[in-house]
């Protein structure tokens, strides 16, 4: 290679990671996508580049190749100017790369698993923030002090929606009176949480409401269908069927009702003798209950 490809080589290695970077997908999330911050990026890129291709000129051809090719130790061996400049643009190239957070936190991968989170009993402030914006609590969203003018737009907005949560659910820790800015305490349950953020119209993903409402249905239906209830149903049924029994016993036999009449008169009379002691119910009501009272009825009854 000529002397403008080494440096090229040379160039592309200390810039490795940068280069290596995509842009993110975008997935559903209340935060904003900050493209201006990719924008400063890649003109930020593009001039430290430059300015390595630059001061690579003034290095020999046999520096460049152990440069673009060479390992640590062989790096090590070289002259200081060469190795210094080489390790400082390592550096700044790392200082460059965005964190995965820059352009915003709806990015694909670093997604909120929700199906695992609302079976969570509680969740501690930056839990509940992260999740609320739509991404996995456990990534990380520290900015290098290097690169905090570069990317700080996703970090404020987080920050903000931090201190609405903190507000709300959670307080500052004190030590002997003294509180302690930095420290807040106490946790909130994931019901609490999307009641508060429905009552004051917060955006959060959809799939936060959508997957505990899920979680909660299947609760219920499980307790619907435990060994307990099964028995409670059992026995709201014999019940059912004895008191319907003691229904067609006391029509039948008390005022004459034949199941097989199309339009019977006891359902009034009942009815009649329901207001005498101060009780209602409609004629058509009570004809309701007296069919289904007499429903199971042998096929072969006959009322006398």
């Amino acid at each position: 290679m000529d002397k403008p490809e080494l440096i090229e080589a040379v160039v592309k290695r200390a810039f490795q990671v940068p280069l290596k970077f995509k842009e993110p997908v975008h997935v559903d999330s209340p935060c904003p996508i900050f493209l201006t911050a990719l924008e400063r990026f890649r003109k930020e890129l593009s001039k430290a580049m430059n300015e390595a291709h630059s001061i690579f000129q003034q290095s020999n051809i046999e520096a460049l190749n152990t440069l673009a090719e060479g390992n640590r130790i062989e790096i090590s061996r070289l002259g200081d100017a060469d190795r210094k400049n080489f390790r400082y643009f390592i550096s700044r190239a790392e200082e460059i790369c965005p964190p995965w957070f820059a352009a915003g936190f709806g990015v694909e991968g670093y997604e909120a698993d929700y199906k695992y989170w609302v079976r969570v009993d509680r969740w501690t402030i930056d839990e509940a923030t992260a999740l609320s914006i739509g991404f996995n609590p456990i990534s990380n969203i520290e900015v290098p002090s290097e690169n905090s003018n570069l990317y700080d737009e996703a970090p404020k907005y987080y920050q903000k929606r931090r201190r609405l949560v903190a507000g709300r659910f959670f307080q500052k820790d004190e030590f002997r009176g003294i509180v302690l800015e930095d420290t807040i305490i106490g946790d909130v349950t994931p019901d609490d949480f999307c009641c508060w953020a429905m009552e004051i119209d917060l955006e959060v993903p959809k799939k936060l409401y959508n997957s505990l409402i899920e979680y909660q249905k299947k609760i219920v239906q499980r307790a619907e269908h435990s060994p307990q209830e099964a028995e409670k149903s059992s026995l709201e049924k014999r019940e059912r069927a004895s008191l319907f029994t003691l229904l067609a016993g006391l029509a039948i036999g008390g005022y004459g009702y034949n199941p097989t009449s199309v339009r019977s008169e006891v359902p009034k009379e009942i009815r009649s003798d329901l207001n005498k002691i101060g009780l209602d119910l409609s004629e058509d009501t009570i004809r309701k209950y007296l069919r289904e009272a007499t429903a199971d009825l042998p096929k072969d009854f006959k009322a006398d």
